[in-house]
């Protein structure tokens, strides 16, 4: 007879067959009558689940509204269907509803007006082997009453880590040129690049027809010649010589072929000499650049001693910069190497050293500042404002900026950074009409989208569906850089583009709108909240590096965070 339970094994797997007494004795049991009483958890980690629950109705939000901005993803294969809206989680009959999950309304101060920034350097940066030397950028959002704060911490030598790394590796016109190449021959076989140069730029033309018709003769004979002559020496990177060879190829080909045109038609000697000699205009700019790298002396040890001292450092940078903003005020620098205080010591002592190059352009950023904004964008909400931030650092399908050029364009010195620019103003002027248009009431709107923390989001017991946006809720406001070569054209686009009228203008390097009605009032107190993924975060003194590694992408639903 088996037992009141039996366990038989079969292929090495374990499965119990309970038995008809077993499952009499279940069935007879009577139940219990006591109410269910939950475990006893103590204050502090009741705490955390409440703070968890504010996180996440404020992180459901923006998984919506990232959802309403993103294409559709149509690569998935197999049995795959639309994803979920957060907000349907908490309507009538929804998941959360069902599960008897608590809510928690997010914290009131996101839903101020805030402010989604592009701020670039004002000079290129070098980034070491492998990319060329562009200018940099940051790409955050922070209250819009704190904006100018933060461009003004920037231009400071209170900015972070990796603020004050860019400005160090910075091509000042006062230390290297803006395009840093090495000697590369640009010339043909036969030709002087003195000469050529002396023609093009100063303009002036051989007198002497013999010498010319001369000339003419060694070029044409130097034009037969299909490989360049190998016993002339010229020095070139990698990098370099795809640059060059990609700038100028076009232009050699272009120049002999119009020099053939001439001689067939039978211009003058001379003529065809001036057309064969002049450069392209970006050859000009590739020959005016050119330079001899300056090879640096061994660091002593003294100078290794200071360089390695973080602390130091910092303390040195403080202490040659102004200050900022009024918060900062009752800050007094300090030093505790005496040394650093006496200029002459960091000029010889350390001269090629950090301290040398901060001492050079750390005093000079109050008055001309290397830390500009490109545009910026206010919106009426945070959670909208950090899936702006986040969409607008890729292009719509998620591609970065530089993977849509061929490897070989990215290496061109002189078209690189503009390109990356128009990207960029194309990219973030794409979002703005969308998120207009959108909370116009276009395409059905925002679902799940606040803008008062005491009420459900949009469409949860028809919240926000009686009417549509107040003017001041739809309100964006768009300022563009008065710097910008093409600000005119980028500001008649915005409104072309969009359904409804934008309040689009100009602002300064400093952040200040041209147009009073536009310009916010600024907040120089309190504690500074900057979200930026490529400089800084916090208020300076603890400045660090924010990946910005939103959570929307991901549907991780813990009791935890719900329960």
């Amino acid at each position: 007879m088996l037992s009141p339970t039996t366990v038989f094994r079969r292929c090495n797997s374990t499965f119990v067959i309970p038995s008809k007494q077993a499952f009499l004795r279940d069935k007879l049991r009577p139940k219990s009558t006591k109410p269910y009483k939950r475990p006893k958890v103590s204050q502090e980690e009741l705490e955390r689940q409440r703070r968890r629950r504010v996180e996440k109705a404020e992180r459901d939000e923006r998984m919506d509204i990232g959802f309403c901005l993103s294409p559709v993803k149509t690569y998935m294969g197999g049995f795959t269907r639309p994803r979920d809206l957060r907000v349907t989680n908490w309507m009538p009959g929804g998941r959360f509803l069902v599960k008897s999950k608590l809510y928690e309304n997010p914290l009131p101060v996101a839903y101020g007006r805030w402010t989604v920034f592009i701020i670039k350097s004002r000079h290129f940066v070098k980034h070491g082997p492998g990319r060329v030397n562009s200018p940099e950028y940051i790409i955050g959002y922070c209250p819009a009453t704190q904006f100018k704060r933060y461009l003004n911490l920037l231009n400071s030598g209170f900015a972070g880590d990796t603020t004050l790394s860019a400005m160090d590796n910075a091509c000042w016109p006062w230390l290297t040129a803006g395009v840093n190449l090495r000697k590369t021959k640009w010339w043909e076989s036969g030709e002087n690049p003195r000469q050529i140069y002396k023609e093009s730029v100063i303009g002036t033309e051989l007198q002497d027809p013999i010498a010319a018709e001369s000339l003419f003769t060694s070029f044409q004979t130097s034009a037969s010649k299909l490989d360049e002559d190998p016993s002339e020496d010229y020095e070139s990177d990698d990098d370099d010589l795809a640059a060059d060879l990609a700038l100028i190829q076009g232009a050699k080909l272009a120049r002999k072929a119009k020099a053939r045109e001439l001689e067939r038609a039978g211009a003058s000697p001379s003529s065809v000499l001036a057309v064969r000699a002049l450069p392209f205009v970006e050859e000009q700019v590739l020959a005016s650049l050119k330079g001899q790298v300056q090879k640096r002396a061994p660091m002593t040890n003294q100078q290794l001693e200071y360089v390695t001292d973080k602390i130091k450092l910092r303390e040195y940078t403080k202490y040659i910069s102004h200050i900022p903003s009024s918060s900062y005020q009752k800050f007094t620098p300090k030093i505790n190497d005496p040394n650093l205080e006496d200029p002459a010591f960091v000029e010889g002592a350390l001269a090629g050293t950090t301290y040398q190059l901060r001492k050079h352009y750390i005093p000079k950023l109050k008055e001309e500042r290397f830390w500009t904004p490109v545009v910026a964008i206010t919106l009426p909400t945070r959670p909208l404002a950090r899936v702006f931030s986040r969409l607008v650092k890729a292009l719509p399908r998620g591609l970065p900026y530089y993977a849509s050029m061929p490897t070989e364009e990215r290496k061109c010195k002189l078209s690189y950074p503009s390109r990356i620019l128009n990207l960029r103003l194309t990219r973030i002027r794409s979002l703005t009409v969308q998120v207009a248009d959108r909370l116009a009431g276009f395409f059905g709107g925002f679902p799940g989208i606040r803008f008062d923390p005491n009420l459900p989001g949009r469409g949860v017991n028809g919240v926000l569906l009686d009417a549509p946006l107040t003017e001041e809720q739809q309100r964006i406001v768009v300022l563009l850089s008065n710097s910008y070569p093409r600000v005119e054209e980028e500001l008649a686009l915005y409104n072309e583009e969009s359904r409804i009228r934008l309040e689009v203008g100009l602002m300064d390097e400093m952040g200040n709108a041209m147009d009073p009605s536009l310009d916010i009032e600024q907040d120089d107190e309190g504690e500074l909240e900057v979200e930026a993924s490529d400089g800084d975060k916090g208020t300076g003194d603890n400045a660090a590096n924010s990946s910005d590694s939103d959570s929307e992408d991901s549907d991780s639903e813990s009791d935890e965070e719900d329960t």
